[in-house]
């Protein structure tokens, strides 16, 4: 990423900075998508955010919308066929972005999961969505078209990778 480049610093003397949870590039590989929080612990407690970084420009984009503040991160998977991207932070809610306009387009209750860290993955296809969740014995299938939960895959112990 070459954030660490002096050319590329986001937060000058600390005043901006942000703790980048989970990102994706995006289908041009001009942005990065970025689930984040505020540096020196401003969010804590208040708010988890979402924005970008624009690689050409050099310049960060917070987005107006909040997610409620998790000290789980909040993980992400993007689709740009979708121009959406699906984020889950430490509760039972799914937070499906507009890639495009930065507004929130739903949320969806992950009935039966417990506080705590969830990985996503989008199947090939981009119609279904996996959400493993840390401290639950099942993993969550989404279909992306209806926004229905499909399944529940019952596991024989919690599990949080998932690789595609």
């Amino acid at each position: 990423l070459g954030l660490q480049n002096l050319q590329f610093v986001l937060n000058k003397n600390d005043i901006d900075g942000i703790y980048i949870f989970d990102l994706a590039f995006s289908e041009n590989n001009e942005n990065i998508f970025l689930t984040f929080q505020l540096s020196n612990s401003r969010s804590r407690g208040i708010a988890s955010y979402f924005g970008s970084y624009n690689l050409k420009t050099k310049r960060f984009y917070q987005a107006s919308l909040k997610f409620p503040w998790s000290l789980n991160p909040y993980y992400m998977a993007y689709s740009p066929k979708r121009n959406e991207a699906y984020c889950v932070g430490g509760y039972d809610t799914l937070y499906i972005v507009d890639t495009k306009n930065y507004l929130l387009k739903e949320k969806i209750a992950l009935t039966g999961k417990v506080n705590g860290p969830s990985e996503l993955l989008i199947r090939k296809d981009d119609k279904v969505l996996f959400i493993s969740c840390y401290d639950s014995d099942f993993v969550i299938a989404i279909d992306l078209d209806t926004r229905a939960i499909l399944k529940k895959i019952i596991l024989p112990h919690p599990y949080l990778l998932l690789e595609p």
